[in-house]
C-alpha cells in the first residue's frame, strides 16, 4: 500500500516516519478510504503501547500519515532468534501487546492484522503495536462484507479465513497465535502455501504448546487453546479476562497451576482458587437443571394451551428473575461487595512478604491478590511486597481483591541485540545504558562482516545490574587466504592452484605475447602473496599467442602523428629523446620500418627545432659548447685574418634561425695571414731594380694600400709578439 520514509520534522527538529500511499494506488477511492481510515483510526488511540500518529497530510497529489518514528526490531526477528521465551519474558512481551489491544478495544477499534510483525520492540524493551491498515471501527458497517479476506494468513481467525464477519474475539484469536509462538517458537499451522495455512485455520485443531515446548503447564495449555478456538464464542470474550486469566496462571507456581479443575470453555468467572472456581460453576449448572425441569414439567402436567401460555409465562419469569439475581452475585462478588452476605475479615499486613506467601494468605481468607505494580527498589528484594490496598486494619469480604506494589529489586538494565552492529555502533549503544563492554575474541566468520558483533554474552533482552558488562565476540570475515603465483600457468593450472585456497580466477583479458604461449598468464591482479578473502577472485590476462606484426614506418612523422597511427595498431611508443613535443618531427625508430616486432612496443626519436645563436666574435672552443649544447652540428671552414685566430669571422646560417636538431652549421674562423718579413737595402733604387717584390698567397697590398695607412700589425700565432709591415 505504501512506502515508509524516515524524516525530518524541521519545526519541532525530531525524526518522524512518513507513510506515503503509491501515486497509482490513491486513484483507487476505496484504498484511498482505507488508507486515510488507517490515520483516523490510529489517531485516536494515544498510549505508550501504540504508535502514535501525529497528522494526515497530502501534497501535490500525494497522501501520507505523519507517525512516530521508532529505530527498533519488530517482534518476529526477535522471537525468530531467541523463542521459545521464558515464562516472565512472556509475560512481559504479551501484558504490552495485550494492554494496546484492549485500549484499541476500548475506543471501539478492531486491529484485524494482529502478528509479531506489526509489533515493534524499541532499545528500551517497549512494546509497540503499528500498522492499523485494514483496521475498522467495532461499529462500521464494513465489518458484515462477507466473503473478503482481509489478515495475514498464518495469524487471523477462522472466520476472516471464511470472510466472514469479525469483532473483539478475532484479535483475541491473532493474539492467541502470537503467545503460542512466543511460547514455543513456532506456528500453530504451517503448510507448503497459504490456501493451505487457511484451510487448517478453519478446520484443524491446533496442537497444545506443551507437545513443542514441554516446559509449558497445562493450565497454559488450556488458555491459549481456548483463545484459539475456532468458534468465537468459545474464546475469552474481551481483553479483560484474557488478560485476567494469563497474569494468573503466568504468576502461580507449577504446582498451583496442575492443583486447578480443568475450566469448562466458555465459564464466565475466571478466579484464582480451584474450590471457588468449583463453586460457582455447580451453582450455575444446578439453575440450568431447575429451568430444564420446569419446561418438562409444564408440557406433562399442561394440556390446556392457555393454560400452557400461562405457565410458559411464569417460567420465563422465573428464570429472568434468577438469572438476575446470578449475575448481581456475580459482579458483587468480583468487587469484592458482597458484605451483606458474606462474611468480613479484617485485611492484614502484607508488605514486607514475599508474593508467594501473600497469595497463600490471600487465598486463606477468600481474597484475590493483584500485582497493581512492580517497581524497582535499591534496598527491598524481588518479589517482596512495597505496600497495598486496602490497607492494614479494613475489613474486606470474602472475593475481595488486595491490590499489592511488589519490588523487581534493583534497577535491571535490559541487553540491547548487538549481533550484527558495527563495533562502535554496539558501543554507542551499551555506553547510553550505562553498561560497559569487553571484546572477547575476535574470530572468522563466513557470514558475518568484518568489524560487526558476532555473538554477545549476556544475549539481547537479559536483564543485567547497573554498570554491568557484555561480553562480544567480534567477526574477522572471512578467513584471509593467500594468492598463489598463477603468471605462467595454464589456464586449468592456474584454476587448480587458485581452488586449492578457495579461491577462483577470472579472466579480464586475452591480449598476444612473444614471452608466453597461448591460454598461458600472462598477469593476474592480485600480486602473489596478497591475502583476500576466501572465496575471492583472481583476475587473469591470458596470452592470445605470438602476433606477426610489422612495424610502420614513422621516419619524418611528427610525433604526435606517429602516436595515432601506433595507438590505432594498438602498439606502444617508447619516446627516447628528451622530447614529448608533438610538433617534433621522428628521425629514428626500433625496430625499422617493415621489420617484424617481437613485442608491441616500438622506441622512437624524435626531433625538435631549436634556435642558432650569435657566435660572432665568440673563440672556436666556446661556439662548438653553444652548438653542441643545442643539438646541433659544426661545419669549420678557416680564413686568414689579421684578427687573433680561431675568432668566429662568419655563421651560416644568421643567428635566430630556426633549426631541427642535428642540423649542421657552418663557422668561417680566423687563422693567421702569412706574409715573409722584408730584409732593409741601402738604397730604394736597387731594391727595386735588382730584387723583386715578394707576393702574398692572397693579399698582395700595393704600395697605395700601404704608403697611406699605418703599418699594419700582424697577430702572432704563438703569441710572442706582433709583427710589422715594413716598407
Amino acid at each position: 500500500m505504501a512506502t515508509i520514509y524516515k524524516a525530518q520534522d524541521l519545526r519541532l527538529k525530531r525524526f518522524v516516519a512518513l507513510k506515503v500511499l503509491s501515486e497509482k494506488l490513491a486513484e483507487d477511492p476505496d484504498i484511498l478510504s482505507r488508507f486515510l481510515r488507517e490515520a483516523q483510526s490510529a489517531a485516536r488511540l494515544v498510549h505508550p503501547n501504540i504508535v502514535n500518529v501525529y497528522d494526515i497530510e497530502e501534497f501535490e497529489g500525494l497522501n501520507y500519515i505523519i507517525m512516530e518514528y521508532i529505530d527498533a526490531y519488530n517482534l518476529k526477528r526477535i522471537i525468530e532468534k531467541q523463542a521459545p521465551f521464558d515464562r516472565e519474558t512472556a509475560l512481559k512481551v504479551f501484558r504490552q501487546i495485550a494492554n494496546a489491544v484492549k485500549f484499541a478495544h476500548e475506543n471501539g477499534i478492531i486491529h484485524r492484522d494482529l502478528k509479531p510483525q506489526n509489533v515493534l520492540v524499541n532499545s528500551m524493551g517497549l512494546l509497540k503495536v503499528t500498522d492499523f491498515g485494514i483496521a475498522r471501527a467495532v461499529t462500521s458497517s464494513s465489518l458484515t462484507h462477507t466473503g473478503t479476506m482481509m489478515g495475514t494468513v498464518q495469524y487471523f481467525s477462522p472466520e476472516q479465513a471464511q470472510g466472514k464477519p469479525v469483532d473483539r474475539t478475532t484479535d483475541i484469536y491473532s493474539l492467541g497465535i502470537i503467545l503460542f509462538e512466543i511460547l514455543t517458537g513456532k506456528l500453530p499451522f504451517e503448510g507448503d502455501n497459504l490456501v493451505a495455512i487457511a484451510l487448517k485455520q478453519v478446520q484443524e485443531e491446533p496442537p497444545a504448546p506443551s507437545d513443542i515446548n514441554p516446559s509449558v503447564t497445562p493450565a497454559m495449555d488450556r488458555m491459549v487453546l481456548k483463545a484459539l478456538s475456532k468458534n468465537p464464542g468459545d474464546r475469552f470474550q474481551d481483553m479483560n479476562e484474557f488478560i485476567r486469566d494469563v497474569e494468573d496462571i503466568f504468576t502461580r507456581t507449577e504446582n498451583e497451576q496442575e492443583s486447578i479443575e480443568p475450566m469448562k470453555m466458555g465459564s464466565i468467572p475466571v478466579i484464582q482458587s480451584g474450590e471457588k472456581l468449583e463453586a460457582i460453576e455447580m451453582e450455575k449448572y444446578e439453575e440450568e437443571d431447575i429451568y430444564e425441569d420446569e419446561e418438562d414439567d409444564e408440557e406433562e402436567e399442561y394440556e390446556d394451551e392457555s393454560v400452557g401460555k400461562k405457565g410458559h409465562g411464569t417460567a420465563v419469569y422465573i428464570l429472568l428473575l434468577v438469572s438476575f439475581l446470578f449475575l448481581i452475585t456475580i459482579i458483587l462478588y468480583q468487587r469484592g461487595d458482597l458484605s451483606l452476605i458474606f462474611h468480613r475479615d479484617v485485611v492484614p499486613d502484607f508488605v514486607g512478604i514475599s508474593l508467594s506467601r501473600a497469595r497463600q494468605k490471600a487465598d486463606a481468607n477468600g481474597w484475590q491478590l493483584q500485582i497493581a505494580e512492580e517497581v524497582f527498589h535499591r534496598k527491598i528484594p524481588e518479589d517482596i511486597i512495597i505496600s497495598q490496598k486496602p490497607p492494614v486494619g479494613e475489613k474486606l469480604a470474602r472475593g475481595g481483591t488486595i491490590s499489592v506494589t511488589i519490588s523487581k529489586g534493583k534497577t535491571r538494565i535490559e541487553v540491547p541485540d548487538l549481533v550484527g552492529l558495527t563495533v562502535s555502533q554496539a558501543q554507542d549503544e551499551l555506553k547510553s545504558r550505562g553498561l560497559k563492554w569487553v571484546i572477547r575474541r575476535r574470530e572468522n566468520s563466513d557470514s558475518v562482516p568484518e568489524d560487526k558483533i558476532l555473538s554477545q554474552d549476556p544475549s539481547a533482552m537479559e536483564e543485567v545490574s547497573p554498570a554491568g558488562r557484555v561480553f562480544l565476540v567480534v567477526s574477522l570475515g572471512q578467513k584471509k587466504m593467500e594468492v598463489p603465483d598463477l603468471v605462467g600457468m595454464t589456464k586449468d593450472k592456474a584454476t587448480e592452484a587458485a581452488a586449492k585456497n578457495n579461491l577462483s580466477i577470472m579472466i579480464e583479458e586475452r591480449r598476444h605475447s612473444s614471452k608466453y604461449p597461448e591460454d598461458h598468464v600472462i598477469s593476474q591482479n592480485p600480486a602473489p602473496g596478497t591475502n583476500i578473502e576466501k572465496g575471492g577472485k583472481v583476475k587473469v590476462v591470458l596470452s592470445k599467442g605470438t602476433e606477426i606484426l610489422i612495424a610502420p614506418d614513422l621516419v619524418g612523422k611528427k610525433l604526435g602523428e606517429a602516436r595515432e597511427i601506433l595507438a590505432t595498431l594498438k602498439i606502444r611508443m617508447e619516446v627516447t629523446d628528451e622530447t614529448d613535443n608533438d610538433e617534433a618531427k621522428v628521425i629514428g625508430q626500433e625496430p625499422s620500418a617493415g621489420k617484424k616486432m617481437d613485442e608491441k612496443v616500438i622506441k622512437v626519436w624524435a626531433q625538435e627545432k631549436v634556435t642558432v645563436p650569435n657566435m660572432l666574435g665568440k673563440n672556436l672552443p666556446e661556439a662548438l659548447k653553444m652548438l653542441e649544447d643545442l643539438g646541433l652540428s659544426p661545419k669549420i671552414e678557416r680564413v686568414e685574418s689579421n684578427l687573433r685566430p680561431n675568432i668566429v669571422l662568419e655563421q651560416k646560417p644568421a643567428n635566430a634561425t630556426r633549426l631541427s636538431r642535428g642540423s649542421s652549421v657552418t663557422l668561417l674562423i680566423s687563422r693567421k695571414i702569412d706574409i715573409p718579413v722584408i730584409e732593409p737595402s741601402a738604397t730604394p733604387s736597387r731594391q727595386s731594380s735588382s730584387t723583386p717584390t715578394p707576393t702574398p698567397d692572397r693579399i698582395s697590398p700595393t704600395p697605395s694600400e700601404v704608403s697611406p695607412a699605418p703599418s699594419p700589425v700582424v697577430p702572432d700565432e704563438t703569441g710572442k709578439g706582433d709583427v710589422k709591415y715594413i716598407r
